[in-house]
């Protein structure tokens, strides 16, 4: 598997939405399932961390299933649009997946002159 997490700009400035995508893609020469550990949980997702996790759930990029068959070098993707962000900050942006344990991070700078 190889996942991918996308977005527009690593620099977004003040009432910028941010746009980003993730993308589940499958390497091998077979099915690749994909499942979440909780009924009501998707089988993948986007979040990002401020005082608190916001999944994108709502948002329109869940996945609704929380199982996903991806087939042999096939590909799965979510996109989603936040909405600004509350306040100037660097942000982390994950990429998760269930059954398979793993994650992506993506760091991004909101209303900031520089990210360094």
């Amino acid at each position: 598997m190889r996942a991918t997490l996308w977005s527009e700009y690593d620099q977004y400035y003040r009432d910028e939405p941010v746009h980003v995508r993730f993308t589940l893609e499958n390497l091998s020469d077979a099915d690749v399932v994909v499942e979440s550990d909780h009924p009501s949980k998707p089988a993948i997702d986007m979040y990002f961390i401020d005082t608190e996790r916001r999944w994108s759930i709502g948002a329109g990029a869940s996945q609704a299933s929380n199982r996903l068959i991806i087939p042999p070098h096939g590909q799965h993707t979510i996109e989603w649009t936040l909405p600004p962000f509350p306040q100037a900050d660097i942000y982390f942006l994950f990429g998760v997946w269930g059954s398979l344990n793993e994650e992506v991070r993506l760091s991004i700078c909101y209303d900031f002159g520089r990210c360094d």
